[in-house]
């Protein structure tokens, strides 16, 4: 396995020695190459007072990715370090200046420049003079970017807090979403902050660091260094701090105690020394609160009988999750950038958490018109999860010409559970109920499993601008094995007869996956240019299963061969590809198209030999538009193709029953890969005068060769088969329009959107189309008063419809709205009110599901102590005791209402204290956006949709 070794001067990563030897020489031209430095003043043109804070970027104008970034000190002095024997283009802003820009010729040796003087951007009319507000959002390229300073927040407010009030970002059960989409990664000044986990850093981070916060869809390692867009993009959130907040200690301690034994203990604490950073969070309690993502959770399990969705679904819950967990964590992070142009980040994160639930559900399988299955369940359980998670990147600029990109992680999880059920089974007929059996059973489960992937990127410039080749290699290590024990006893109420079944089973999945891709880019001219693209993905998977029942005879655990087996398949694609981009100013267009050919094989041993072979060929299609109709205004449409292999689990010919032996899941190993088209549009409008914003998504995707599951009923034995089902398609759409109203001083947003589903599926043997319309309508409502008085208005409403052609009993038209109100005040002598309100409204469900539930937190305490950094603290929380956790879901022929345990009525007393302790002075040199703003590690100048080595990003 790869791994990266670290000593400040050099990474080295696993690679044979001529390589090795290769990239010292790199090192070794590059340490001896001759640089010096610049040192200057920044100064008011009028008053020649000095401007400290003022932002200076010094870039290269032979090679746009030598930058230098910098800051002024108290006195307007600079120092640009790292400079070389070249012309070098200033660039100075600051807040209510006009921008300034001059060439200098740096000699390689230590120089002093004349003072900079800047103009003031103010306009007097008569006696008033009329000054710039701070616009709440800009549009640079195609990144929306949301200034901190337009939302005035409570002192103790984290990122967390801050990004709830931007127009087109919510944050839901620790799901952040933004312009329609799901975040899945969140960057602090462009670099990763403990992973990919968007949790850590919104809870851990607090909103007065935060000088802006920029949205846009990340692409590949390989696109952003090329400019071509592949297709593979992630939402992603860059958190910019302020300038004079990069240099410095911050964070926060707390410890609490309530009734019920409630506890918690939490800190995390951040040095910041320019472009090295190291923090570190703690949190211990039992009160359901954590600060990472779910990944934790999920990230080395995954189940063994992952069969896809069954139709069109619908439904809600209410209240905070279920079960009450106990949850200890840490985590340490660290970043820093080397004089020898070498970019490190690393983390680590380990959790324990021990969940305990009880449910009840009610499920109905509708069979045909006049009749349906009923199951009646009581479960109880209790899980335990360890979970590591490392995750490194290293970017080496060799020189000037070559890049290195290399980023591996490591997810470690081992899991136990244990739990019981007691379960009733029948039918419904004509409106009657007939008990058929009844079941009890215990199952204890053992899991270990870890996932492992190294991506290396590199990618060099050739000296005709514009000419590129790039390499990537991604690797993917990953194994499960889950040892499970049950116990059950089914009693056949027809027949009295009984059934005991003591079951063992082993399992083993192992997968490798290996991708490669090569991109060579040709320019054709000044404005467009030609990219050729080959590539190869192997992905090998390997499963075995031991299943033994306890035979009675003999007291000895005999293997079930029909439960058992030995299976690997291979799936491998080999595609070749031409793309082409056109770029002005305003308009930056490709399209490409890739032949791909795959080759997906199956190799089954035992129980008995059955072999797969099948070959497909697809063109897969890509085009992507970025439009800019004003500075203000632009347009963004991508489209893209793909295909995906069934897994391992879905391709095995082997049976898996349920703890209770009344399903039985068994795999499909003629399933064909799914082919999926996706598009989607953008327009992006923003409004300086009014500071206001409009955003509005479209888009949708056609899944050909769907996969899901056909289900055969059999008296009380559910048989369920994954076969492709046919064509779906969705479509979505959002609209969001913020602005301030200086009248009250808040911020109002309002969005509004629309869903389409339309699922094919398998009822009993017969075909069924499922589709869901659902329309939103939402506003949030934020002050704007003062750090003082902060609060948040906020309300969501959907209603739903859902129609299935076959089973008409699943129909169903429902309503849910969720409105929260969230209040903190500091007033008299620094006391502080702190009340939360959240309401959630369900209409349309059965009886027992239209509910109306209001959870209230009320706090209040007293900051005490210099800076006001204690705080002393009393809250109860649920004050009402109403805190629910209910959920329905419907699919194409099943209706399951569940309810879980929740936490609920508890006041504590914490005391919390915070430490900021920021110097001034020098700022730190780091490559960064126009303006001084950090860009995302790998992104070309100017954002997604830079033109990288041929010219400059939009709007410059």
């Amino acid at each position: 396995m790869g791994y990266i070794k670290t000593d400040n001067t050099y990474p080295t990563h696993c690679m044979k020695p001529y390589v090795l030897l290769a990239l010292l020489l790199f090192m070794a031209a590059n340490t001896f190459a001759q640089q010096g430095q610049l040192t200057g003043q920044v100064i008011d043109s009028q008053t020649r007072q000095p401007l400290p804070g003022a932002n200076i970027i010094a870039t290269n104008e032979r090679d746009s990715l030598d930058k230098r970034f910098t800051t002024t000190d108290t006195e307007g002095q600079f120092v640009l370090k790292g400079v070389r024997d070249a012309s070098y283009r200033l660039a100075v802003s600051f807040l209510g200046y006009q921008k300034a820009s001059q060439s200098v010729r740096a000699t390689g040796r230590q120089q002093q420049l004349p003072p900079i003087a800047m103009e003031a951007q103010s306009e007097k009319l008569g006696d008033v003079t009329v000054t710039g507000t701070t616009p709440a959002a800009t549009l640079r390229g195609d990144t929306t970017e949301y200034n901190a300073n337009a939302y005035k927040m409570n002192p103790d407010a984290n990122v967390e807090d801050l990004v709830k009030k931007m127009p087109g970002v919510t944050v839901e059960n620790g799901t952040v979403k933004a312009q329609g989409e799901d975040v899945k990664k969140v960057l602090v000044d462009g670099k990763p902050f403990f992973g990919d986990d968007p949790s850590v850093a919104l809870k851990n981070l607090p909103a007065e660091i935060i000088e802006r916060v920029q949205i846009f869809d990340q692409q590949s390692e390989q696109s952003q260094l090329t400019g071509f867009n592949d297709g593979q993009t992630s939402k992603t959130m860059n958190i910019v701090t302020r300038p004079d907040r990069r240099n410095g200690r911050f964070g926060n301690m707390m410890a609490g105690y309530g009734t019920d034994d409630r506890y918690i203990g939490a800190a995390n604490l951040n040095q910041f020394n320019g472009n090295q950073r190291l923090s570190a969070v703690l949190m211990s309690n039992n009160i359901n609160r954590q600060n990472f993502g779910t990944q934790d959770f999920l990230g080395a399990m995954g189940g063994t009988s992952n069969f896809g969705s069954r139709g069109g679904r619908g439904g809600g819950g209410g209240g905070s999750q279920s079960g009450i967990t106990t949850i200890h964590s840490m985590g340490l992070n660290y970043s820093n950038e080397f004089e020898n142009k070498l970019k490190l980040s690393g983390s680590y994160f380990y959790n324990i958490t021990n969940t305990e639930n009880a449910q009840t559900s009610s499920t109905e399988f509708i069979l045909n018109p006049d009749s349906s299955r009923i199951e009646e369940n009581q479960n109880s359980s209790e899980v335990d999860n360890h979970n590591h998670r490392i995750n490194v990147r290293a970017e080496w600029d060799i020189d000037s010409m070559n890049t290195l990109i290399i980023v591996p992680s490591l997810n470690f999880q081992d899991n136990t559970s244990l739990s019981g059920n007691a379960e009733t089974q029948g039918f419904r007929i004509g409106g009657i109920d007939e008990l058929r059996n009844r079941s009890t059973y215990r199952s204890d489960a053992e899991t270990s499993g870890y996932n492992l992937n190294n991506r290396i990127t590199y990618r060099h410039k050739f000296t005709k601008k514009g000419r590129t080749l790039s390499a990537d290699v991604n690797t993917s290590l990953s194994r499960r094995e889950p040892l499970s024990s049950s116990l059950s006893d089914i009693t056949y109420l027809t027949t009295g007869l009984t059934r005991l079944t003591d079951r063992r089973t082993i399992t083993t999945n192992d997968g490798l996956t290996l991708t490669t891709n090569l991109a060579y880019s040709e320019p054709l001219g000044e404005k467009s240019m030609l990219q050729l693209n080959l590539g190869n993905s192997t992905t090998h998977n390997e499963a075995f299963r031991q299943t033994n029942d306890l035979d009675d005879p003999t007291h000895q655990y005999l293997q079930i061969d029909s439960l058992s087996n030995k299976y690997k398949n291979r799936f491998i694609t080999n595609k070749a590809g031409l793309t082409y981009r056109f770029k002005t100013k305003k308009v930056n267009l490709s399209a490409g198209v890739e032949l791909q050919n795959a080759n997906l094989s199956g190799d089954q041993t035992y129980p008995q030999a059955a072999q797969t072979d099948k070959q497909f060929t697809n063109l897969l299609p890509n085009a992507y538009a970025n439009i800019r109709l004003t500075d203000m205004q632009r347009i963004t449409i991508n489209y893209n193709t793909s295909t995906a292999p069934p897994s391992i689990t879905q391709l095995q010919n082997v049976s898996e029953y349920s703890s209770n032996l009344t399903r039985v899941t068994k795999g499909n190993p003629d399933l064909e890969p799914q082919y999926r088209h996706n598009i989607t549009s953008r327009l992006m409008h923003v409004n300086k005068e009014t500071r206001s914003n409009f955003f509005v998504l479209f888009g949708g995707s056609i899944l050909q060769n769907s996969i899901g599951n056909a289900t055969i009923y059999l008296d009380t034995i559910q048989i369920v088969t994954p076969v492709n089902k046919g064509t779906g398609y969705t479509l979505r759409s959002m609209a969001n329009y913020g602005r301030p109203n200086n009248a009250i001083k808040c911020n109002i947003n309002l969005s509004g959107g629309y869903n389409y589903g339309r699922t094919p599926g398998f009822v009993n043997g017969n075909a069924n189309t499922a589709t869901t319309n659902a329309f939103s309508l939402g506003g949030v409502v934020s002050s704007n008063i003062s750090d003082k008085i902060d609060f948040t208005l906020s309300s969501n409403a959907t209603y739903n419809v859902v129609h299935n052609t076959v089973s008409s009993q699943t129909n169903n038209e429902y309503y849910s709205q969720t409105s929260s109100f969230r209040f903190n005040w500091m007033f008299w002598k620094n006391f502080t009110l702190q009340n939360d309100v959240a309401n959630t409204l369900y209409r349309g469900l059965s009886s027992s599901f239209n509910q109306k539930i209001t959870v209230v937190n009320l706090g209040i305490g007293k900051k005490m102590f210099k800076n006001n950094a204690g705080e002393l603290r009393v809250t109860a929380y649920d004050l009402f005791n109403n805190n629910t956790s209910i959920s329905r879901t419907i699919t194409g022929n099943q209706i399951t209402d569940q309810q879980s345990t929740t936490l609920n009525r508890y006041v504590m007393a914490t005391f919390t204290y915070t430490l900021r302790n920021f110097k001034r002075g020098e700022m730190p040199e780091n490559p960064g956006r126009d303006g001084g703003r950090f860009r995302p590690e790998g992104m070309p100048p100017g954002g997604r949709g830079g033109m990288g080595p041929m010219g400059p990003p939009p709007g410059m």
